[in-house]
C-alpha cells in the first residue's frame, strides 16, 4: 500500500502534537515513527489505522493500481499497540478463528502454523487472561502481522518482550513483512527499528 499524508495536525486543548506533517510511505517500505513518549507517534498510528481523526490534513491510500477510500484502506489495514486490549476470555485458538472470521491470515494458515510461528507453550483451552504481559504482546504481535494486509502499524512493539521476544519479534517482521509497507512506532528502541530502512521525526513543542 502506498499512503501519502498531507499536512496532517494533531493536537489536545493543552497539547499540540504535531502539525502540517507531510510523508509518503512507498508500498513496501519499512518506516520508523520516531519520537519521546508524549510526542504523538501513538496518535499518528492511530490516526493511519483509522481510529482517530486529525484536527486537520488529509490522508491518501493507493492499493494496486488505483486510489482507495480511508474505509477500504482500514480493511488493508493491521495494528497492534501495547494499550490494544486483547478479548481475556477467549484462548489463542478462538482469537485465531475470530479474527480469521473478518481477515484470512498470511497463505491460508492453519491454526497449527499459527501456533508455530507463535512460539509460546500454552494450554489450548488457557483464556488469554492468565498470560504474561510478554505473551499477550506476542499474540497481538503475532494477530496483527500474519493476518492478510498491506499496511502493518506497530507501536513500541518490544513492549513487555524479554530478550528471546524481541529476537522473535525480528525473527517474525522478517519472515512476513516482505513486500508490505510497514510503520513502526518506536522511542528509539534499537531491536524495534532494526530492519527500518527510513524515518519520520518531528520537533516536539514543550
Amino acid at each position: 500500500m502506498r499512503v501519502e499524508a498531507k499536512g496532517l495536525s494533531m493536537h489536545f486543548p493543552s497539547k499540540k502534537l504535531f502539525s502540517d506533517l507531510c510523508f509518503v510511505l512507498e508500498p513496501g517500505s519499512r518506516t520508523a515513527v520516531l519520537g519521546p513518549n508524549g510526542s504523538g507517534k501513538s496518535s499518528l498510528l492511530k490516526i493511519l489505522a483509522g481510529a482517530l481523526r486529525p484536527r486537520s490534513g488529509q490522508l491518501e491510500f493507493w492499493s494496486g493500481n488505483g486510489s482507495i477510500s480511508a474505509a477500504d484502506a482500514v480493511h488493508l489495514t493491521s495494528f497492534a499497540a501495547p494499550y490494544a486490549e486483547l478479548i481475556e476470555e477467549l484462548n489463542v485458538r478462538e482469537h485465531f478463528d475470530f479474527q480469521k472470521g473478518f481477515r484470512p491470515f498470511l497463505d491460508e494458515m492453519s491454526f497449527e502454523g499459527f501456533a508455530e510461528v507463535l512460539g509460546l507453550r500454552f494450554d489450548p483451552l488457557q483464556s488469554v487472561s492468565s498470560f504474561s504481559s510478554g505473551m499477550k504482546q506476542r499474540l497481538k504481535l503475532a494477530l496483527a502481522v500474519l493476518g492478510r494486509s498491506e499496511l502493518i502499524l506497530l507501536d513500541e512493539p518490544c513492549s513487555n518482550l524479554d530478550a528471546a521476544g524481541r529476537v522473535w519479534y525480528q525473527s517474525l517482521l522478517e519472515r512476513f513483512s516482505i513486500g508490505r509497507t510497514l510503520l513502526v512506532g518506536s522511542n528509539h528502541v534499537p531491536d524495534e527499528i532494526s530492519l527500518c530502512t527510513t524515518s519520520i521525526e518531528w520537533a516536539v513543542s514543550d
